[in-house]
């Protein structure tokens, strides 16, 4: 494929700061189900414009460069404040506020599932699907 080259994200920051970002964990520890936002102590940056923090395989940079991302109208990447990011809580829709009338949300008001509670988000029951999560529908 000539017409495409790799993108290696060598800028770190971390660890997470778990408590600060309300992380859950499941019955058997490992990595978080839930997350409510991504924070990390700043000094521990190595001052990257694009980096991840510790384990956590999202792609984050900073306001400058999605700027630029967006003025060249680069497409199928969505920038989102580190406070509105996180997975495994219901979380109200940032565009409708839970008025279910947006397509960010899919009209359903929120934009997070959360973790099975049948299962802790292991993902191995009938009640979610093997799938780990489930939408709560407000």
């Amino acid at each position: 494929m000539t017409d495409y080259d790799g993108l290696s994200i060598l800028g770190r920051a971390g660890p997470e700061d778990f408590e600060k970002s309300k992380a859950k964990f499941g019955p058997k520890g490992g990595a978080p189900i839930a997350m409510d936002g991504l924070y990390f102590d700043p000094h521990n940056w190595d001052g990257s414009d694009i980096f991840q923090v510790g384990e956590n395989s999202s792609l984050l940079m900073v306001e400058r460069v999605w700027r630029c991302l967006q003025d060249a109208k680069v497409t199928n990447f969505k920038p989102m404040p580190l406070d509105e990011w996180g997975f495994g809580y219901e979380r109200l829709c940032p565009q409708c506020r839970g008025r279910r009338n947006c397509p960010r949300c899919g009209g359903i008001g929120v934009v997070q599932a959360h973790a099975c509670v049948t299962c802790g988000g292991i993902g191995k029951c009938p009640e979610c699907g093997g799938a780990g999560l489930v939408k709560t529908i407000r």
